[in-house]
């Protein structure tokens, strides 16, 4: 992103002209004039550098300023005459600070939210604009979304989901038939939602979601997101016999935890990344190889696997109750050996200390 305090950009759009992206040096304010257009609040004191200029999908930088110097992709761009942009792949350089457009393009779409957020703010309550919502730039805004941002943090994920559930649901539609199979089936995923929801909002859950038989969750600490994982197993253990006096499913769940910067959604509606797969890689390979068997059919797999990253978090009294299960690979990423431990849950719940 833009360096701290070096460089910030700045739009300029108007109704009659065409967007303006200005790089001027940080920090700077942005202001409204009367006729609606953004401008610089105090030009005088902080001047413009660069602008680059959106005009029929094509990008144009031009140098307001000689000093410093400006290149882009590795040309000198002369003061006054305006350079050609590749979107998404030109670097400009202003001094010694590498832009990548890429890093401009996130900043732009950030700017024009809060700039139309501003503007519905300032608007009278009865007012109506009948243009509809703003229009943006397509050769930029429209690849960076204002009203979908999104934001990397380094936060606790966990992944959790019921083992085997098709495989149950299809043993029980053979002898009872597949409405009865399908009750079951959703009754077993509810008790493990309303398990999930009992424990997550008492340790500061972040993002949640609920694909089908699984859980996927991020927590702002690794002790927020364990203790969760472990008051779930347990709760699970209780929960067992009772499911299976009434004849319903076992809820055997297999539990992943990572720590790494998670990409997500300013509206926390959505998060992705790497770590989302492979969490849900790593889990499965490391259940494939450390699976028993209960009294029945059913894989008894009520385990939490844990990578390197949230190891190294653990409190000194939890290391001791950990299991090195292998190292593995995973597709994706190239030929990098992932090491995933197995945490005994049942003696940290034993010995309380889970918070």
């Amino acid at each position: 992103m833009t360096p701290k305090g070096q460089y910030a950009l700045m739009v300029v759009t108007g109704p009659d002209q065409p967007h303006m992206f200005m790089l001027t040096q940080f920090p700077a304010r942005i202001g409204r004039s009367e006729n609606d257009q953004v401008r610089l609040s105090d030009p005088a004191v902080t001047p413009a550098h660069c602008e680059i200029i959106s005009i029929d999908g094509v990008l144009w930088l031009t140098a307001l300023n000689p000093d410093p110097p400006v290149r882009v992709d590795g040309t000198p761009v002369k003061q006054g005459t305006p350079a050609r942009l590749t979107a998404n792949r030109s670097k400009i350089m202003v001094g010694g600070t590498v832009l990548a457009l890429r890093d401009i393009s996130a900043l732009l779409g950030k700017m024009e939210t809060d700039l139309y957020e501003e503007g519905q703010q300032a608007a009278p309550a009865d007012t109506v604009k009948a243009s509809g919502p703003p229009s943006y730039d397509q050769s930029l805004s429209d690849l960076v979304p204002p009203t979908m941002m999104f934001k990397s943090e380094t936060q606790a994920l966990m992944m959790a989901d019921v083992c085997d559930s098709t495989g149950q649901a299809y043993s029980v539609s053979k002898a009872q038939g597949s409405d009865q199979a399908n009750k079951q089936m959703g009754k077993a995923f509810q008790a493990f939602y309303n398990l999930f929801d009992r424990h997550a909002q008492a340790h500061h859950v972040l993002h949640v979601l609920k694909p089908g038989d699984a859980v996927f969750a991020t927590f702002k600490s690794p002790e927020d997101c364990l203790a969760v994982c472990c008051k779930i197993l347990s709760d699970l253990e209780q929960l067992r016999p009772k499911l299976q006096e009434k004849g319903l499913m076992p809820l055997n769940v297999r539990v992943a935890a990572h720590y790494a910067p998670v990409l997500h959604s300013s509206d926390q509606s959505q998060f992705f990344g790497l770590p989302i797969h492979l969490t849900n890689r790593l889990q499965s390979l490391a259940s494939e190889q450390v699976v028993g068997t209960l009294t029945g059919d059913f894989p008894k797999i009520n385990r939490i696997f844990l990578t390197a990253e949230i190891y190294k978090t653990l409190p000194a009294a939890w290391v001791p109750l950990t299991w090195r299960v292998g190292s593995f690979t995973v597709a994706g990423f190239a030929e990098e050996v992932f090491p995933v431990y197995g945490l005994k849950w049942q003696e940290l719940i034993q010995r309380k200390l889970v918070g």
